[in-house]
């Protein structure tokens, strides 16, 4: 029986379920717009004469996003029906639209995948957190085993994310200027909301226990996520890449070489 399965179950009323089938319906679109955004950036990398081995990466995490979109759709099924439902708003600690870096000339905006890289460098590491956070607290089985497995191929993705923008600024070809992205990331921590220190949100217990946060304790994970990971790989980054050389397997503009990309700062 669902109830032998799935613990607490079938104890929820109509109106919780319909609201844990919007989070899970939400969450398998944004997983859909995002194996679309690495189908993109991985003809993107290519254009540019990335290694390779970016290229394989962007492949196999758009697999992957579809794998999370279709877990997720199969997850939301079992609460509820698809409907119209406004989700919880998106965790947001930032008091502006964050805005990437600009390419190094105007013709190659289209060209050069700095919007796709810097949303990922951002919004793969608080996926990670949000979803570790929510396992945590989970009880149910199948949304926890969802969850852990997007906490593994979030932290696989913003690996690539932060690997690929390395290149990008690092390449001969400064297809990013240095000083471009630091003010992209000037700006972006100049919009971090700071949390309030020792206010820790909870979530209804019945919505932690099938793997939902509240949008009070998404924005306090996501908040400490850009202040305690994101800000600092950044720094690290731009201070890493300043008068550093590259080797010259990341500087060949044969795509279809075997490459292994620069770590992760």
């Amino acid at each position: 029986m669902l109830d032998d399965v799935r613990p607490g179950f079938v104890d929820l009323t109509a109106e919780q379920r319909e609201e844990l089938a919007a989070g899970w319906w939400a969450d398998a679109r944004d997983a859909s717009r995002s194996a679309r955004a690495y189908s993109q950036l991985g003809r993107q990398l290519e254009g540019v004469s990335a290694p390779a081995a970016l290229v394989r990466a962007a492949a196999g995490a758009h697999r992957e996003e579809l794998g999370r979109a279709k877990a997720y759709r199969e997850l939301a099924a079992s609460y509820g029906p698809e409907v119209e439902v406004q989700p919880s708003p998106a965790p947001n600690p930032l008091t502006a639209p964050s805005k990437a870096p600009r390419p190094a000339q105007e013709r190659r905006r289209s060209t050069v995948p700095v919007r796709i890289l810097f949303d990922g460098c951002v919004g793969e590491p608080l996926r990670a957190s949000l979803a570790q956070t929510a396992a945590e607290g989970c009880a149910d089985a199948a949304a926890r085993s969802v969850l852990r497995r997007a906490v593994i191929q979030s932290s696989r993705h913003a690996g690539l994310c932060w690997r690929a923008m390395r290149w990008l600024i690092s390449d001969d070809r400064q297809l990013v200027p240095r000083h471009a992205l630091a003010r992209a990331v000037a700006r972006l921590l100049a919009q971090l909301r700071p949390h309030p220190v020792g206010v820790n949100p909870t979530s209804p217990s019945w919505a932690a226990a099938h793997g939902r946060l509240s949008p009070e304790r998404q924005r306090a994970v996501a908040a400490s996520c850009l202040h305690d990971v994101v800000a600092p790989c950044f720094q690290a980054l731009l201070a890493n890449s300043v008068g550093k050389p590259q080797h010259a397997d990341e500087r060949s503009a044969d795509p279809t070489r075997p490459h292994h990309g620069p770590q992760a700062p």
